[in-house]
């Protein structure tokens, strides 16, 4: 009788020690520190990575190498390509552009869509903010060479001149439509050579 009174409380003790460790395991944290978080679905499929470096993306179930090292948010689509992201990295060709990003990418062909997004040389001098929207790229199967889509339109300021500037299907200048870094307002229309053929006024250097 004395061993199952002993074994009953030891029980009792037992299942009190499990309800207080899982009280204090849902007690949050003030700070953690970690590289990275991976979230996944209920089927246990990639859809958020952050961190600290973010690995090469994944497209079409394979993984990349990456021509850059953001830190940040990436998220992925249904099927778990890659699909944009929130990022602060150095930009090449240099790595020396220091870029804050929030980006949108197409995924039946991965290609960069929609960008918005601080880039600031290192020392300062040169900089642009704005958003920036690509075509996609056509559709090839198998393994993906580049996400670089065709720029079409660009909206922002570079080096104090603020504007509007929209691409042809080729990535080539077409129009342009701002206001500059002395004050000046325009409106012009380039060639397929990048030639100014009409600017309103027709006075604006």
């Amino acid at each position: 009788m004395r061993s199952n009174k002993l074994c009953v409380s030891f029980g009792i003790l037992s299942v009190g020690m499990l309800l207080i460790a899982g009280c204090a395991s849902v007690v949050p944290a003030d700070e953690i520190t970690v590289k990275r978080i991976n979230v996944v679905d209920e089927s246990g499929k990639l859809r958020f990575i952050i961190a600290g470096e973010s690995p090469g993306p994944i497209v079409r179930g394979q993984q990349y190498e990456r021509s850059i090292s953001p830190a940040g948010i990436i998220w992925h689509d249904e099927d778990g390509n890659e699909s944009g992201g929130i990022v602060t990295t150095r930009y090449p060709p240099d790595n020396t552009t220091k870029a804050r990003m929030i980006t949108f990418d197409f995924t039946h062909q991965i290609t960069d869509a929609v960008n918005l997004g601080t880039f600031e040389s290192e020392d300062g001098e040169t900089w642009k903010g704005g958003l920036t929207v690509y075509d996609r790229r056509p559709y090839v199967p198998g393994p993906v060479t580049s996400s670089q889509g065709v720029k079409r339109i660009f909206l922002g300021t570079q080096n104090a001149d603020a504007g509007l500037i929209i691409h042809d299907d080729e990535g080539r200048e077409r129009i342009r439509l701002g206001v500059n870094v002395d004050g000046k307002a325009a409106i012009e229309i380039l060639d397929e050579q990048g030639k100014v053929i009409q600017r309103i006024p027709d006075n604006t250097e």
